[in-house]
């Protein structure tokens, strides 16, 4: 009788190499269309996410945490196909339950020291600006593994036409009615297309173009672009305070008392206007 057939064995190198593979293909990654937090870190990244979860949540809570609910779909009485309405009504409720369910979603930027908090909620910006703000009032301390938590209006492919256009969208809603002093901040991370003076050059002309009032003040500007662009992927917001609020540093809003109150924040700086091509270095 033939001895029956023995298992092949895997060393714990081929069973780990197989764990990681299939949890690589369980992850979310940050993708063109997403809004939500940028946030960076220097180590112990799950820490980092856990932390900022809490910080999300807890303000959430605290401003907002009653209003959450889920839009329903109507369905037209006249159809005569109303049993196949009704059930995708149904289907789409559900689902936008369980996406308004999840407020908060980690997902992979595909770069060490930076991960992306994508949100599901309408107050996203406002809840980040909040956070802020309140760090910098109470210098209260809440993380310890976070270093900048940024919040991100837009999410486009890295390629200047789609840059120009999704910044045109959003520099409508803050530069085109009331002019202000601005800079622009560009940082980059495994890209060697997109050329860093190009899109500050081509951000500062928009600006202009949208109100001719509009300043560069790279010492007080009350609004900041920034441009995070990320392998094939660029994330882009404007800010208020940039400078006076440490750069959105969390550790630098907490580190110590300062003489600066948060009212000063609604005061029009003194402007220093430059050149629009001299305009921000890279930050590290």
């Amino acid at each position: 009788m033939a001895s029956p057939a023995k298992k092949p064995k895997f060393n714990s190198k081929a069973k780990n190499y197989f764990i990681k593979q299939n949890q690589q293909s369980k992850k979310s990654y940050l993708k063109a269309g997403d809004q939500g937090y940028l946030v960076t870190f220097n180590y112990k990244a799950n820490e980092s996410v856990r932390e900022v979860y809490r910080l999300l949540n807890e303000y959430y809570k605290e401003y907002y945490g009653s209003k959450q609910e889920v839009e329903v779909k109507i369905v037209d009485p006249d159809d005569d196909d109303i049993e196949d309405q009704l059930s995708k009504a149904i289907d789409d409720t559900k689902q936008e339950s369980a996406k308004k369910a999840m407020l908060f979603q980690s997902v992979d930027t595909g770069a060490n020291g930076v991960v992306f908090i994508k949100s599901h909620i309408d107050e996203f910006y406002e809840l980040g600006e909040r956070i802020i703000r309140d760090l910098f009032t109470t210098q209260q301390k809440k993380t310890k593994f976070t270093n900048r938590m940024m919040p991100i209006l837009r999410t486009c492919r890295a390629k200047m036409d789609d840059i120009i256009n999704t910044s045109g969208e959003l520099f409508d809603q803050h530069f085109l009615k009331e002019p202000s002093t601005f800079a622009i901040n560009f940082n980059k991370r495994l890209n060697n297309d997109i050329q860093r003076d190009d899109v500050i050059k081509e951000l500062a002309a928009l600006v202009s173009q949208k109100n001719m009032l509009n300043k560069v003040n790279l010492k007080e500007p009350k609004k900041t672009i920034l441009v995070e662009v990320i392998k094939g992927l660029c994330c882009i917001t404007v800010v208020t305070d940039y400078i006076l609020l440490k750069k959105y540093n969390l550790n630098e809003l907490t580190s110590k008392p300062d003489s600066v109150k948060v009212e000063q924040a609604e005061k029009e700086p003194e402007e220093n206007v430059q050149d629009p091509e001299d305009e921000i270095k890279e930050e590290n």
